[in-house]
């Protein structure tokens, strides 16, 4: 029970949805016809030393 109470909190997308979209979340589900994932959204710092 309370793992169901805790994702029903989060954003929720469809396969097919833009990328762009997850980017504004640090954690989604995505809701398919037969399975579903919790994606967690991690931002990298890029290296910009050459």
């Amino acid at each position: 029970m309370q793992r169901e109470e805790k994702l029903q909190g989060l954003p929720e997308y469809q396969p097919g949805d833009k990328i762009y979209k997850l980017f504004n979340h640090d954690i989604v589900i995505i809701r398919g016809k037969d399975e579903e994932f919790i994606i967690k959204i991690v931002k990298l710092k890029k290296n910009r030393s050459v």
